[in-house]
């Protein structure tokens, strides 16, 4: 599977208050999954606004490779629709699934070949 990565450099941002959020704020993830966790009201979902392109900082630069699912905080889609599915990962828990049971389809050998399985 290629590799992915998120790197920040000189983020900074603002609230409309001026008081900086963001300061000079520089970091890498490397990671194929990783989660942002801290305290509330902290910056973590305007964090995530940011390295998905929904907003801008102030400054600083921002250089995606490979693939990136952002969750939003407040999910407007319908209420019956899970993460996996948000993320495209349903239809490798529907393949595992049936091979727990026991069963394969042709599909599931594609997904082994198209996802590194």
């Amino acid at each position: 599977m290629p590799s992915s990565h998120v790197i920040l450099a000189d983020i900074s941002l603002s609230l409309p208050s001026g008081e900086p959020l963001f300061n000079h704020c520089t970091f890498a993830v490397t990671q194929r999954v990783s989660a942002l966790v801290g305290r509330n009201g902290i910056g973590k979902s305007t964090l995530g606004r940011i390295i998905s392109g929904e907003i801008l900082p102030d400054s600083g630069a921002i250089t995606l490779s490979g693939k990136l699912n952002y969750v939003p905080q407040s999910w407007q889609g319908s209420a019956n629709v899970s993460v996996a599915s948000i993320l495209g990962l349903d239809v490798i828990f529907e393949a595992l699934r049936r091979i727990e049971q026991g069963g394969i389809a042709p599909e599931d050998q594609e997904l082994e070949t198209e996802k590194g399985l």
